[in-house]
This record gives structure tokens, sequence and C-alpha cells, in this order.
């Protein structure tokens, strides 16, 4: 998620991975070549199985401002979600976003924390927040690619590769801000050529694992990838595709504008958008969604969208377990955004809501008929790792 003004997007997930066939027990270390592994649009298990994935975004160790991952990842893991999106930041020097709680941003924590999901069952999806809304090439040039091929946080991706995803970057590249939606030639080039420069990168430095990628736009804009305007003859999604050694990424948008308007009668019908995603046969993810527009402006059909998701079988994440603690662009009203209760707006990370009336969004997610986490069929499965 980004900071708050008009027009800002994320969202939840539709998660395309994939195991290679060994079986066995969830466990916090791999000891086997498995890596997840992207083919076609479909997820597998590490038996082959079919599964459809559920989860939740975590600011990681609150934004270090408390180590408190194994209470989360215990909490996370009392409903059936098998998937999280874990918020991270580089701390490198010359980052925008360098945070003040730089205490528990080591590899060390990265590997913990990713250990905490796994032993539950719980695949991690680690994203980099640090350049969320920017669109320099060259920022992001010196930054993404330092993180990830650094030799500790390598040998942390490669430690978990049965049970990890990268997160490129959250939402870079062209955007509200920097263009008011007027997306150029220039913008898709800079996009392209930018995010195809990295995957090469990582993947000579030997990196496996699924790659995943925010489309631009506050990973609102799904045309980046299903349209072919890179002028490569196909779709610029699987240009990339193309491109990846591995042919191991993932296509991530965050759907907050994609219905906005009363949970059951919405404005806009998403429904559209949702079958040209399923009919580009292109790997997405939808890794942001919530119940209200970041800015505060308005309420989303998440339960519309979501239902829908479900049933063409898109995968999903909701922001955001808790600390999301952000106000409108008037420093005034929260967005009560969190899933867990307690502190709010910020919520506090473990005590999940029992009824709707405790918190409509949280609870919702967690039970809502024909989406939710708990209760959408086909039902929420815990995962099984490779050793």
């Amino acid at each position: 998620m980004k900071p708050s003004f008009p027009l800002y997007l994320s969202a939840v997930c539709l998660l395309f991975s994939a195991c290679s066939k060994k079986s066995g027990s969830s466990s916090g270390s791999n000891t086997s070549n498995a890596f997840l592994q992207v083919k076609g649009s479909s997820l597998m298990d590490a038996n082959g199985t079919a599964v459809q994935l559920r989860g939740v975004n975590v600011d990681t160790y609150k934004e270090g401002w408390v180590n408190d991952v194994d209470a989360v990842a215990k909490a996370v893991a009392s409903t059936k979600a098998n998937v999280v999106r874990l918020a991270w930041w580089t701390h490198i020097n010359g980052s925008p976003e360098p945070q003040t709680g730089t205490t528990y941003y080591t590899a060390d924590d990265l590997d913990r924390a990713i250990t905490a999901f796994a032993n539950q069952g719980i695949l991690s999806i680690v994203m980099l927040h640090d350049l969320t809304g920017k669109a320099d090439p060259e920022q992001f040039q010196q930054l993404i690619p330092s993180f990830w091929t650094s030799p500790a946080v390598m040998a942390v991706i490669n430690k978990h590769q049965a049970h990890v995803i990268v997160n490129l970057a959250n939402e870079w590249g062209a955007n509200y801000t920097t263009n008011q939606n007027n997306y150029s030639q220039s913008d898709i080039h800079a996009f392209m050529t930018t995010y195809s420069t990295v995957i090469m990168t990582l993947r000579k430095s030997g990196i496996k694992v699924p790659l995943m990628i925010d489309a631009y736009g506050y990973g609102d804009r799904e045309e980046i990838f299903t349209s072919n305007s890179y002028g490569q003859g196909v779709s610029n999604g699987q240009y990339l595709l193309n491109l990846d050694p591995g042919h191991n990424l993932l296509f991530d948008l965050h759907t907050y504008y994609w219905e906005i308007g009363q949970n059951n009668t919405p404005t806009v019908d998403p429904g559209s958008r949702l079958q040209g995603l399923v009919n580009s046969q292109l790997p997405f993810v939808l890794g942001e969604m919530g119940n209200i527009l970041p800015d505060g402006s308005a309420v989303t059909g998440y339960a519309d969208l979501l239902t829908k998701a479900n049933n063409m079988g898109i995968s999903y994440l909701a922001w955001d377990w808790y600390n999301d603690g952000t106000t409108d662009y008037t420093g005034t009203a929260p967005y009560n955004m969190n899933i867990t209760i307690n502190d709010q707006p910020t919520g506090d990370g473990v005590t999940v809501p029992t009824s709707a009336s405790l918190n409509a969004w949280g609870y919702n997610i967690l039970n809502g008929a024909g989406y939710g986490i708990n209760t959408a069929l086909p039902a929420t499965k815990k995962l099984t790792f490779p050793q």
C-alpha cells in the first residue's frame, strides 16, 4: 500500500504459483532443490495438486517498531489463510522510504519471518515497499537489484525457495501522481525495460523462485500486462515470461478501484475485467483489496468483486492484517482497513474478530459468504512444503 492521496491504488491477491512435486511436511528450512514454479495460469501445491490461495498482507515486525512476528504468524494461522504478503524495506542508503524502525529489518529477521509462517503451512510473498508510487528507472536499478542479490538476502531466499515468492517492488511505475493516468509509450517502455533488466539480473544471480511484478498505476492497470503495447508481437506479460529463463513470473494487481460502491450494490461491475484476466491466460495475482478506497473517499464493492474472483478461480490477499493506521488526506479520518481488532485504527495483530459488530471488514474477509478466507469454496487449504 502507499501514502494516501486521491486515486491511490492497491488490493488483494490472485496468485498463480507451483511447486516441484515433492511432498513433505511444512518446514522453515529447505534441504531439497525444490522451488515454487509457475506453470501457465495454474497453481499447484508440493504434491502437484491445484490449489487456490487466499490470505492477507502483513506489515512484518509492525514496520520495525515491535518484534511481534511469532505472535502474528500464529494469529494468521488461526484462520485458514495459506499465503501472506510480507512488507519489507531495503534500508539501503538513498531509499526514499527508509522507515525509522530499522532494528528488525535484517536478513536474519527475514529468515525468521518466513520460517514462522512456513511452519504454519503458509507461503510468504516478500514485498519491497521502498519505491511505492515511484517511477524513476535509475532509482529502481540502484535499490531493487542490490537488495535482492545481496549475499545475505540471496541466502535466505534460496534457503526458503520451496515456500517463498519475491515481489520485486510494491506499486512501482507510472501512475496518477506522475502523469494523471495519461499513460504514454514512454511510460510503457520505462516499465518494461526496467523489469526486463531486473528479471535477468536476478536469474543470473541464481534466484529461481517466482518473481512477482506489480502493475503500474499503483497496481491498478492490468493492460500493462494484457496488451501488446510494448510492440513485441505478444502481450507484454507474455513477453516478460518468454524473457525469463525460468518462465517463473507472477503479475500482481491491486483492485481497490475496480468496484466502487456499497458492498452488494456496486456502481461498477468488475466482472469483465476479471474475465479479461482469465482470458489472457497469464499468471495473475490480486495482491491487495480492501474495504475502502485508500484515499478514504468511498467504500469498495469488495464482497461482489471477491465472490466473482473466487468463482473464476482467482486467488486473493486482503489488505491489511494490522497496522494500516493511516488517515485520509485531511489527517482526521482513519481508514479502518485492519483485519484484527483493538488499538484501532492500527489493530493489534493477534485478536481476530468473532463478529461483524467488532470489525466488519475483518470479520467479513474471513467469513463472508462466497469469498471469506475461512468459508469460500473450494475450501482454503494450508500448503505442504518439501523438506
